[in-house]
């Protein structure tokens, strides 16, 4: 045992030599028995990435998420780990067990199998179980269990040894404590993309116009051979990629392709159509402003929001109704979880913020302090999992909920909240790799620690597509928080998915809905190349999704969105707001201020020069139009080299 001064960690090294020849069945070391003698068995929380994430009641390796024989988790193939450490936390109280995945037990054997339990079943003890196991899962313990497949020939003399580190926190607030500390102590690891930021763009592009286009359907589907539709999101990534071409043809082809689809929309939805979500897991609402039809289709966003409210408890919550028999066994009608809650406030959110709508922005206000009540992300995805089991949707929605409460209100209190749900998608993903054999496996995301209907396991199995709603949430709170390095974990779960990508073939552009880490292999269906796009390009500089700026005047707050850059938003006494832009030169981009006094009389100054009010806003390339019975004003503008100043002012 090793200790150093000011530091949480105890080392530990150990190791087993006999001085006679020995089959070795089993020798564990260290075994730590959290909580023995002290607050015994009992919990407040326990973890262990990639498999378990355990609330008060809860037991390790139950099958509440998960069927028998699956649900067996105390000792797990090394690969289903995603961070190697096991924590408990009972009050202030934090133990854990860490260890190096890649230190060689015996001779060139590598990978020790953890023993966790939690509370503690070998055998039944007043304490939790962190330990390592050698000889080790695979090839000498059936996963799972402690049942013995083969000894190990150990020598006169010879060795088998362990090392591994104690975490010790006497003041932990979280669990997720445990995950920084290990973070802290070894660092987030590097990437290295398979390829440059314009081959990517390339590839996706392809993805786009070939492997997930239907012709007959004048549209794109989400996976390959999917039925196809005109989704306006995928339109919005295109037109970015238009904007960075500098190929004429690429750029010629890319514009075909918007109009024909953005045609087919409005043809399909009528003119409001193009804010919708359809076919996209992260874009909502983006294409109009930069398409154009800002009214109509925040008119219909607007209505659509009141159907999710119209699903909203009197608590704040959402409430769980399963549409069919098979999902009926996936969890108790009318339980909510915090993946569900999430969700619905943030649906709200992204409208409410764009509009200035009150009865939304307080509906998820409501919804959002529902969320106090809940410490373990879960639920999001019950259309086909259990709905109590842990999941990164659900850390995803609540980062980027609370990131829009922030910025509404300009609260802190809201950008903790988004800070602690942040912290609480780490655990689903690999900080460690198997080197360049895998690539892909450095960062991927288990979307679940449980199963489809409870019998397809996700353990092990990354779904990269979760993680990357994931990842640009936290783009998103990296904008206000430096308190973890947020940005290079999107990176990392991008570059993930990018070394998932197919480069070739039919599937082109695409990524597997998830990889089988233990075989090695990707599984379909193929997905869109959205997810990829939508965090490459927010990395880069050139975020496809709405910017937003609400400036606070007491009771009529001012709300402001644009998808062009927003350099500063202020407001200029009390009649008027001065907005600085910065887009791609020549481009035409749509800015909504919404909250203005009803009735007003605009006016729109642009880089000093007055503005003319436009009735077909869409058909001028500057101008402005005034909507008195919302309180909305558009403003359309042409972007300059040099950057666009907006004055607005709406003189008494």
């Amino acid at each position: 045992f090793a200790v150093k001064k000011g530091s949480p960690w105890i080392e530990v090294e150990t190791s087993l030599t006999p001085d006679t020849p020995r089959e070795v069945v089993t020798f564990v070391a260290p075994r730590l028995l959290a909580g023995d003698g002290s607050f015994g068995n009992s919990k407040d929380q326990a973890i262990f990435p990639g498999l378990e994430y355990l609330g008060e009641d809860e037991a390790s390796s139950s099958t509440r998420d998960i069927a028998f024989p699956l649900s067996r988790r105390s000792t797990p193939h090394p690969l289903r780990v995603t961070i190697p450490i096991m924590a408990v936390r009972k009050g202030g109280a934090l133990v854990g067990l860490s260890w190096d995945m890649h230190q060689k037990w015996y001779d060139d054997k590598e990978m020790p199998s953890p023993l966790f339990s939690s509370p503690n079943r070998f055998p039944a003890q007043d304490n939790h179980l962190m330990a390592l196991l050698v000889p080790s899962v695979p090839g000498f313990i059936t996963e799972g269990t402690l049942d013995s497949v083969g000894t190990l020939s150990l020598a006169a003399n010879q060795s088998l040894k362990t090392r591994a580190s104690i975490l010790l926190v006497p003041e932990a607030e979280d669990i997720t404590d445990a995950i920084v500390a290990w973070t802290e102590k070894h660092g987030l690891p590097e990437v290295s993309p398979p390829r440059s930021f314009e081959e990517e763009i390339a590839l996706c592009r392809h993805g786009f116009l070939h492997s997930v286009w239907n012709d007959s359907a004048r549209g794109w589907s989400h996976c390959v051979g999917w039925p196809a539709g005109p989704y306006p999101g995928y339109c919005t990534l295109l037109n970015m990629d238009y904007l960075l071409s500098g190929d004429e043809k690429v750029r010629r082809t890319l514009r075909e392709r918007i109009d024909l689809v953005v045609s087919n929309c409005v043809k399909r939805f009528g003119a409001g159509g193009l804010w919708r979500r359809d076919g996209c897991h992260i874009l909502t609402g983006e294409l109009p402003f930069i398409e154009g039809r800002v009214v109509e289709s925040l008119s219909v966003w607007e209505r659509a929001t009141d159907g999710v409210l119209a699903r909203q408890s009197p608590d704040g919550s959402w409430r769980w109704r399963p549409s069919n028999e098979k999902r009926a066994s996936l969890g108790k009608p009318g339980d909510t979880t915090s993946g569900m809650s999430a969700r619905g406030a943030l649906q709200i959110l992204r409208e409410a913020i764009v509009t200035g709508n009150p009865r939304h922005i307080a509906a998820a206000r409501k919804g959002l302090k529902f969320l106090d009540r809940y410490r373990i992300p879960t639920g999001a995805q019950e259309w086909e999992c259990p709905i109590y089991a842990p999941d990164v949707l659900a850390a995803a929605y609540a980062v980027r909920a609370f990131v829009l409460a922030h910025e509404i209100t300009g609260d802190d209190a809201y950008l903790k909240k988004a800070i602690f749900w942040a912290r609480t998608g780490i655990p689903f993903h690999y900080l460690w790799d198997r080197g360049e054999d895998m690539p892909q496996m450095l960062y991927a995301g288990i979307p679940i620690f449980g199963a489809t209907f409870h019998r397809h396991s996700w353990l092990g199995r990354p779904v990269q597509w979760c993680s990357l709603v994931y990842a640009y949430s936290l783009f998103r709170l990296s904008c206000y928080d430096e308190s973890f390095d947020w940005r290079r974990l999107a990176e990392g779960i991008t570059v993930s998915a990018m070394w998932q990508q197919y480069a070739e073939g039919k599937s082109k552009g695409c990524y597997p809905d998830s990889w089988e880490l233990l075989d090695n292999h990707p599984n379909p269906a193929d997905i869109n190349p959205e997810n990829i796009l939508v965090n490459l390009l927010a990395l880069k500089g050139y975020d496809p999704g709405l910017k937003h700026k609400v400036l606070n005047r007491g009771d009529s707050p001012i709300f402001i969105t644009s998808i062009a850059e927003m350099l500063s938003a202020e407001l200029e006494g009390d009649q008027g707001v001065a907005v600085r832009l910065k887009f791609f030169p020549g481009a035409k981009t749509y800015l909504l201020v919404a909250g203005l006094p009803s009735p007003c009389k605009p006016e729109v100054f642009l880089s000093g020069s007055k503005l003319t009010p436009a009735k077909d806003i869409d058909r001028v390339p500057k101008g402005w139009l005034y909507l008195p019975e919302k309180g909305w004003l558009v403003i359309a503008v042409t972007h300059s080299e040099r950057g666009d100043s907006l004055q607005i002012r709406w003189p008494s």
